[in-house]
C-alpha cells in the first residue's frame, strides 16, 4: 500500500528527464527540417538586465559531469564542442577532438531515434558549420549553444531524452 502511494505521488511530480538539468543556453542556431540554416546569425537569448538570464535563457538540457575527459553534452554544449570553435587559450587539436566527439554523439542519436530534427542537426554539422555562420563580435564560445529545427528544440523530444538516459546507463555495454 505504501509503495503504491509513493508511485502515485512520483507520477504527479514534475521531474526533469533523466540526466537533464536547467542550464543557461545563450545561443540558438535555427535550422529548417533538412538541416539548412534559416538565419546565419544565431539567436542570442542573453538578457544582461536580468541576473537569471544574463548568460542566456534557462532550459532543461542534457547534463553530464566532466573534468578533463572529453564528454559532449547532447545537442546543447559550448561552441568548442558544438561548432569546433577554439576558445582563447584552448588547444586546437583538443577542440577538434571535442567537436568530433560531439558529431559522433549526434550521429548515434540520429541513428537510434530516427528523429528528423536530430537528423537535420547532423546534416548541418556535416556541412562545415562555421563558415555558414555570422557570429557577432561579442560571441562567447564558452556559452551553451543549441538548435531549433522547424520550431522544435530537439533536446525536448522524448526519444532524444530516452537516448541520453540510455547512453549514460551504467548497465549499458560500452563496447
Amino acid at each position: 500500500m505504501f509503495l503504491q502511494r509513493l508511485i502515485e505521488y512520483a507520477s504527479r511530480l514534475s521531474l526533469p528527464p533523466t540526466l537533464y538539468a536547467e542550464a543557461p543556453v545563450r545561443y540558438i542556431i535555427e535550422l529548417d527540417e533538412s538541416g539548412g540554416l534559416l538565419n546565419p546569425q544565431p539567436t542570442d537569448t542573453a538578457d544582461r538586465s536580468s541576473p537569471r538570464t544574463r548568460r542566456g535563457e534557462r532550459r532543461l538540457v542534457p547534463r553530464v559531469q566532466r573534468t578533463c575527459k572529453i564528454r559532449p553534452r547532447l545537442l546543447a554544449d559550448n561552441a568548442e564542442y558544438t561548432l569546433g570553435l577554439v576558445r582563447e587559450g584552448s588547444d586546437p587539436e583538443r577542440a577538434a577532438e571535442c567537436h568530433r566527439a560531439y558529431r559522433d554523439l549526434i550521429a548515434r542519436c540520429a541513428e537510434a531515434t530516427r528523429e528528423p530534427a536530430v537528423e537535420a542537426v547532423r546534416h548541418f554539422l556535416e556541412g562545415d558549420p562555421l563558415p555558414q555562420l555570422c557570429l557577432p563580435g561579442d560571441w562567447d564560445p564558452s556559452e551553451n549553444v543549441t538548435f531549433r529545427v522547424g520550431g522544435v528544440f530537439p533536446v525536448d523530444l522524448p526519444a532524444v531524452q530516452a537516448f541520453w538516459a540510455a547512453e549514460h546507463d551504467p548497465r549499458r555495454d560500452p563496447g
